[in-house]
């Protein structure tokens, strides 16, 4: 938001800070309100001046060129050649002499036109980047425009504008007058409130305009008042320099009347053309489905109901705080005014603006709430300008409706308690003084003595302050307007032992690392997610349930989503990873590793045993008992790609899958976890289980730890990235963190290292493609018994002699006993042992 320190200067006094507005800025952005930007915009117009035409005659080598001698001050002219038609001698222009730049870096010096020198250039109002009515030729000001002065002088330019960042709790500093209480409190300057004043006389507003609100509890007060035999037109130069500061662009004077109170007192205005209210009558109603409603600047939508509208006797004319209707608003032919000055409420306010995309100055303020005591002041001041730019006559008697005025309750503060949260001394003087130039009440609730040198306030906070309700904040204005950099620097005291981390966090954290410690970077995305982009990637959700993810086939809807494209709550992490790699992949990005360790949300019927689950909700509504809603921890991981070097190649084409197993069974490691095996589809329990849609159906598998599914890994299916136009290997993995931390921290086994030698044998069985390595690993290590120290895949073997469908897989066994030196003939009928009950148990052969 911009704000104009010479705009200012009408309420509160800036002008020592007009020249050197830097530590204005400080300490505003100090206290809160943040200073983004200084501007001074007459800087722009340097060397450029007001001049007088002495002379005007041809150029005389160019019929359409004019040569003139123009007074530029101090009894010094200056010879100016100039294309335009509309100049005549005497008249005085705006002249950019050498060494000015203009807007669009336009850079203003010394030339020769058709050989005859030109001295600066005689100024349009296109040239100069201003709005100044009309950009046919230059400029031509009016008479007692003085010459030699500085344009920028002369046209009110010479300002200083700050661009503030406001936070939502402060909608109090949306406007001018918001802004210099809070230099006033800061400074201690008085601040200067508009006092309006205008006459008032004619038919009460009621006989011309009938006023019904409806809704009361959306539009708590609804004011207005009806001027007739307005002229509309063009604005006074005043009004315009003023809007133009702010970065508004000036329409006509009513409605820069009403742009102008808001940006003044923080209280957006609406006007309507009285002959295009239908049967005279407002009223104050919520909208019906389906209606259209077209805004002033033509767009045409539908209503869905539930809207609150201004309306006539027929159809909708205003969405309330938002934006004004076409068809009822001000034109040049409209000669009675119906002014509104409202408070509605943020919620309703801002819930309209964001279903329909509407972006303005008006709901801008409406939904960061307004000032229910300003909508008098400001309708008054409205109709003193409107008066004063538009003529007309004002109804003396104006509709007001209030029924439930604002009434702040008083807050108890204790000054000690001041002092002691702030840990400097504060005392009851200061604290008084601060807090009634924030414009709050303050008065004793306790009597002082010797004996009790504290003292209690009873504080009421003004209308426009709705965020201060609590001791707490009186508290924090203190600090605010003394200075955060006051408060000192030390440890608080410590009564009690800090409280231990939650197990759950602590396994989070220590996951995060172990991941990232394989080489992936951590994402964060939102919680929510577009359904459609969601069902799009996951398929039918229901084939994971077997592979350890159970995934909701109900996402749980928001009701109030930011937009469109983020309407539910995740319930898998990968579609929001797989949008992060699209991301990266389209900006050339051709390698990556990424994971998230975030919640994923779910829904389902209550069932009976739900209902006696203390404190579960069970009655009606969206978050009550028509639903039950879970929130469970997962990781997902996700790589494309591959490094390669300058001078091999030979990782490029490595599936990436192989990759992420790799890192998740060192992640296992490092958990302690041993138990654990992968099993493909048609291994796993049920037989037939089916492999999840966007997953390689030949390139996936699950995750089993100690006999229970919690997780899968795979490619992901080549539809998926040709759909995507994705050249490069994708996989990706996601696992429940509940199950994969269950009975975390692990403690470490150590055993004494035996003194015996180790010994290795390897054995190599012929496998069909469709038996897993896996099995054969596993009834290993159940026959060698309790010498064998680890058994590992060695060698994978296909051709020769081997049929298409078979391959030849040798496994190496390292054994070693603690008691005694193993013999060969132990080691003879251990493998045997072995051969045999692998053999039975898969019926394959020994190579």
């Amino acid at each position: 938001m911009k704000i104009s320190l010479k705009w200012l200067q009408d309420y509160v006094d800036v002008a020592d800070f007009l020249d050197q507005p830097e530590p204005l800025a400080e300490k505003l952005t100090a206290a809160g309100i943040e200073v983004e930007g200084i501007e001074r915009p007459g800087q722009a117009f340097a060397q450029v001046v007001v001049g007088k035409i002495l002379l005007k005659d041809r150029h005389p080598d160019a019929d359409k060129l004019t040569l003139c001698q123009v007074d530029v001050g101090q009894g010094e002219s200056q010879q100016i050649i100039c294309g335009a038609s509309n100049h005549q001698q005497g008249d005085k222009v705006v002249v950019a002499l050498p060494g000015a730049v203009l807007p669009g870096d336009f850079k203003i010096k010394v030339s020769k036109i058709r050989g005859v020198e030109s001295r600066g250039m005689l100024c349009s109002a296109s040239e100069l980047g201003l709005d100044l009515g009309s950009s046919e030729g230059i400029v031509i000001l009016p008479e007692e425009a003085p010459v030699g002065e500085a344009f920028a002088q002369y046209r009110g330019l010479e300002d200083v504008i700050f661009e503030l960042s406001v936070t939502p709790n402060r909608a109090d500093c949306l406007s001018h007058l918001g802004l210099a209480r809070e230099i006033g409190s800061l400074l201690e300057r008085p601040v200067r409130v508009p006092s309006p004043e205008f006459t008032a006389k004619g038919a009460p507003t009621q006989e011309l305009v009938s006023v019904e609100v409806k809704n009361s509890d959306l539009c708590p007060r609804y004011a207005g008042r009806v001027i007739r035999g307005v002229k509309v037109g063009p604005s006074p130069d005043w009004l315009r320099q003023r809007l133009e500061s702010v970065g508004l662009n000036p329409i006509n004077n009513v409605v820069d009347v009403t742009n102008f109170v808001m940006m003044e007192l923080g209280q957006p205005l609406h006007a309507f053309d009285v002959a295009k209210l239908r049967d005279q009558k407002i009223l104050v109603a919520e909208s019906l489905p389906g209606e259209l409603f077209i805004t002033l600047d033509k767009t045409e939508i539908s209503l869905k109901g539930g809207e609150l509208m201004i309306r006539d006797g027929e159809r909708p004319v205003a969405l309330a705080g938002v934006v004004g209707g076409l068809e009822s608003g001000v034109s040049e032919t409209t000669q009675d005014l119906f002014v509104e000055s409202a408070h509605f409420v943020p919620e309703t306010v801002r819930k309209t603006a964001r279903s329909h995309g509407i972006e303005t100055d008006s709901a801008y303020r409406f939904s960061r709430g307004t000032d229910p005591e300003m909508v008098k002041l400001a309708l008054d001041r409205a109709c003193e300008l409107i008066q004063k730019t538009a003529g007309g006559e004002v109804a003396e008697v104006y509709v007001d409706h209030y029924p439930d005025p604002l009434l702040r309750k008083p807050v108890a503060v204790n000054v000690a308690d001041v002092s002691e949260r702030l840990g400097y001394e504060v005392s009851a003087e200061e604290f008084q003084a601060i807090l009634r130039r924030l414009g709050c009440r303050v008065e004793p609730m306790l009597e002082s003595s010797k004996d009790q040198p504290d003292k209690a306030f009873a504080v009421v906070a003004p209308a426009y302050r709705w965020d201060l309700f609590q001791a707490v904040d009186f508290i924090e204005e203190v600090a605010r307007v003394k200075g955060y950099d006051l408060i000192p620097e030390h440890f608080p005291p410590l009564h009690y032992h800090p409280s231990p981390h939650v197990q759950d966090y602590s396994h989070q954290e220590r996951l995060a690392n172990l991941v990232a410690g394989q080489g992936y970077y951590q994402a964060v995305n939102y919680g929510f997610i577009s359904s459609k982009w969601s069902e799009g990637f996951l398929g039918n959700t229901e084939l994971l349930k077997p592979w350890g993810v159970e995934v909701s086939s109900a996402p749980v809807p928001i009701q109030n989503p930011l937009n469109a494209d983020l309407d539910v709550m995740r319930v898998c992490l990968l579609p929001g990873l797989f949008k992060n790699l699209l991301h990266n992949y389209r900006h050339s990005v051709g390698y990556g590793r990424l994971f998230e360790l975030g919640s994923v949300f779910s829904s389902r019927p209550p069932e009976a045993e739900d209902r006696k689950v203390p404190g579960q909700a069970t009655g009606p509504g969206p978050f009550a008992g028509d639903r039950v809603y879970s929130e469970s921890p997962r990781l997902a991981l996700l790589g494309w790609g591959q490094v390669t070097q300058l001078w091999s190649s030979s990782a490029a084409n490595r599936p990436v899958v192989y990759d992420l197993k790799s890192h998740i069974e060192a992640i296992l490691s490092q958990l302690r976890i041993t138990q654990y095996q992968w099993l493909r589809a048609e291994e796993m329990e049920g037989k037939g289980a089916e492999v999840p849609d966007f997953l390689h159906p030949g390139q996936s598998a699950a995750l089993v730890v100690e006999g229970r599914a919690l997780g899968f890994v795979g490619s992901l299916h080549p539809l998926l990235l040709e759909r995507e136009k994705l050249r490069s290997s994708v996989a990706v993995a996601e696992l429940d963190v509940a199950q994969l931390m269950r009975g975390q921290p692990r403690s470490l086994k150590v055993k004494s290292l035996s003194r015996f030698p180790a010994v290795e044998r390897d054995l190599t069985f012929v496998l069909p493609q469709s038996l897993s390595a896996g099995q054969v690993l596993g009834e290993i290590k159940k026959a060698a018994g309790v010498n064998l120290q680890s058994a590992r895949i060695v060698d994978v073997f296909t051709g020769g002699d081997l049929k298409e469908d078979q391959r030849a897989v040798s496994y190496r066994m390292l054994l070693q006993s603690h008691q005694e030196t193993l013999s060969e003939e132990l080691l003879q009928g251990l493998q045997t042992k072995v051969i045999e009950q692998v053999k039975r148990k898969l019926a394959v052969e020994v190579r």
